[in-house]
């Protein structure tokens, strides 16, 4: 988790010093790593926490994907997925206005 933390901070450090504007994302929900038996909800929601404080500190835009794929049990929403990990199109189509939202406030800023 560490490690994520400091390459999305990298990331950011490099992209700021070079007068990039940023929109920062959080992860889609998940319910399982199929590939690894791992349930990620909880870091998901962790590392969501994190990337949006983040992004109030360094005054970014925040996308909260989750708004919209989340289902009741914190895993993405069946209709949004085909494999209960990655957005389908209709997961996608969901995504879509929230980042266009994203972009066109961090160009303005």
């Amino acid at each position: 988790m560490q490690d994520y933390k400091n390459n999305i901070l990298a990331m950011l450090d490099l992209a700021q010093a070079h007068r990039v504007k940023v929109v920062l994302a959080g992860i889609p929900p998940s319910r399982e790593l199929f590939w690894r038996g791992v349930d990620p909800r909880r870091l998901i929601r962790e590392l969501n926490a994190w990337l949006k404080q983040v992004a109030e500190q360094r005054k970014l835009i925040f996308v909260d994907y989750g708004s919209v794929l989340t289902d009741p049990n914190g895993g993405m929403k069946d209709a949004l997925t085909n494999d209960g990990e990655h957005p389908n199109r209709t997961g996608y189509a969901q995504m879509k206005p929230l980042a266009t939202n994203a972009i066109a406030q961090a160009m303005n800023r």
